[in-house]
């Protein structure tokens, strides 16, 4: 939703199709996110002053899913769902309205790559992978294609997401506690220190954390007390 100067908020797209995962531009004037028009979910691009539904920037025949913008704003990374290979990791050059960029392979492997995220200084791609048979978080250099990878958690991790400077990388585990790791960045070479519990989320929250790592967003669900029912004047029906 988009607050206009008079106060009224106003729908960012309309329309009954599907749309999905959008992200800010590392300027904030402009939104990528996916919308299935055709029938397969496809990535969109818009500004945040502009009108309509925005410009298509990639269509293939699997659904995707966007899940981060490179601060430089060179490339936009997105997952696809391929039948053969499941969930993979691409990165697309940014080419506003052109058609013409195609996307650079991340992780094409025959398990599960997913919720990918670029280092601050747009130098590595952090993830998370079931190649072990559950989700783990893993960093390559980037670009690349799988190569110099390095796995960074033995015990399980989710969504994982990068402090403002590099030198931290924070993840969900499996229990639920948010867990945060020290990062070593040296030119090509990287090394990663031991995870640290920081606190416990509830069950099915998800969190986002701000540029300098010291404030959390979290979201929590909700349930509404149920409604207590009184029947005066009742009388029991006769045996």
């Amino acid at each position: 939703m988009t607050e206009t100067s008079s106060g009224v908020l106003q729908p960012f797209t309309s329309g009954s199709a599907n749309k999905f995962t959008p992200i800010w531009s590392p300027k904030g004037d402009r939104v990528v996110f996916v919308w299935d028009p055709k029938g397969v979910l496809d990535l969109y691009e818009k500004p945040v002053d502009g009108v309509g539904n925005g410009a298509l920037l990639w269509s293939s025949p699997e659904h995707k899913w966007t899940t981060d913008w490179s601060a430089d704003g060179r490339f936009i990374l997105f997952r696809s769902n391929s039948q053969k290979t499941g969930f993979d990791l691409w990165a697309l050059p940014y080419q506003p309205s052109s058609g013409a960029a195609k996307p650079i392979e991340i992780a094409h492997q025959s398990f599960d790559e997913d919720n990918g995220r670029f280092s601050p200084d747009g130098r590595w791609v952090a993830y998370q992978s079931n190649e072990t048979g559950r989700y783990e978080i893993v960093v390559q250099p980037f670009p690349g294609s799988g190569s110099g990878r390095k796995r960074i958690t033995t015990e399980g991790g989710f969504v994982p997401q990068w402090r403002n400077d590099g030198r931290e990388l924070l993840y969900l585990a499996p229990d639920n506690h948010v867990m945060a790791v020290s990062i070593e960045l040296n030119g090509s070479t990287f090394e990663a220190g031991k995870p640290a519990p920081l606190f416990l989320l509830s069950p099915q929250s998800e969190f986002a954390v701000s540029p300098d790592g010291q404030r959390f967003l979290v979201n929590k669900i909700v349930k509404d007390a149920s409604p207590i029912t009184i029947l005066l004047n009742w009388k029991p029906p006769a045996q």
